[in-house]
């Protein structure tokens, strides 16, 4: 009887330890939005909006303060898949991020991101959708005023 009651024990530890993982995963990522299972041992916390904002090289300084200022007082955070979370990895090089923002960049589909590197001033960069953890697919780089 012992046997039988130990294999049994066991047998469920085996099949709820597999079926944990996952469901730790879902709490972790669900308060910051922004985290999955390939993040989880370097959570990268950002402001990510869906702002829809046309952003334009003449105006993208301006715009950009817009977005960041209003992200205080906005409560939309969206979730960010696991190549785009990549992307903000790579782009931030472990610099603060301010915002990213799926939008678009003189009327094609883009992400823009503000990190901040802590010295002086902010860094804006507009990428491409296949902006990953290899590839920026840069559109356009440029510092601004901290």
């Amino acid at each position: 009887v012992l046997v039988v009651t130990g294999g049994g024990l066991a047998g469920q530890a085996l099949l709820t330890s597999d079926t944990s993982p996952s469901s730790t995963n879902a709490a972790v990522r669900a308060p910051e939005g922004a985290a999955d299972s390939s993040t989880l041992s370097s959570p990268l916390s950002v402001h990510s909006v869906e702002s829809r904002t046309d952003y334009r090289r003449a105006t993208l300084r301006a715009q950009v303060t817009e977005q960041i200022q209003a992200g205080d007082s906005r409560s939309m955070n969206v979730m960010l898949s696991t190549r785009l979370l990549d992307c903000v990895k790579l782009v931030s090089a472990g610099s603060r991020t301010l915002l990213v923002d799926q939008a678009q960049y003189e009327g094609s589909p883009a992400t823009i991101i503000v990190v901040s590197p802590g010295i002086g001033s902010n860094e804006i960069w507009v990428v491409g959708p296949k902006c990953s953890a290899t590839d920026r697919d840069e559109k356009l780089h440029q510092q601004i005023p901290a």
